[in-house]
């Protein structure tokens, strides 16, 4: 629920890499203040961070 109000894509790429989009209700609410509209997370295979 949190994810789906927040972001508006969640992509994967493979294993290596995440990338979120912010929603439009994220940037009115003061996210886009702290958080690029695109952000690209790397990801361990298992999901952790690196």
């Amino acid at each position: 629920m949190l994810a789906t109000a927040s972001f508006d894509q969640i992509d994967g790429l493979g294993m290596h890499e995440t990338t979120v989009s912010l929603s439009a209700h994220a940037v009115r609410n003061g996210v886009g203040a702290v958080m690029p509209a695109e952000l690209r997370l790397p990801v361990c295979g298992r999901g952790e961070r690196t």
